[in-house]
């Protein structure tokens, strides 16, 4: 690999033939554990409480999930009905989103999901 960034790996990949592709990911791991600790963490986005015998909820700011469309979604498909929305913390303007982030930092949370529904697309012809 001549480049040392993510493009470069990725565009490396795609070239790859298949029978290649164990090198480098065995490559990819080997790098990983020389620069990171082997604790991997896993957020369940704050859409929805639950608590189990593996998770419990405690802090509502650790990892909350924004909704960049507010409470709308112009698609309302039939299996969602902008369900998921009502539970996301909506946020429509671009200084409410940082202001939003900030806050969850200050309450200790680790980071949030940005989501959101479809807006409406007008198409002039």
């Amino acid at each position: 690999m001549t480049g040392n960034n993510c493009d470069d790996a990725i565009e490396l990949c795609f070239q790859s033939k298949f029978s290649e592709l164990e090198t480098l990911f065995k490559r990819a791991y080997s790098l990983r554990r020389k620069h990171f600790p082997d604790v991997i963490y896993f957020y369940a986005p704050g859409m929805v409480h639950f608590d189990t015998f593996f998770h419990k909820t405690v802090n509502p700011y650790r990892f909350p999930a924004l909704s960049v469309t507010g409470r709308t979604c112009y698609l309302n498909c039939e299996h969602r009905k902008g369900k998921l929305l009502e539970n996301m913390i909506p946020v429509t303007d671009p200084d409410d989103l940082f202001k939003i982030c900030l806050r969850i930092k200050e309450h200790g949370g680790n980071g949030c999901l940005i989501s959101g529904g479809s807006l409406k697309m007008e198409v002039h012809l």
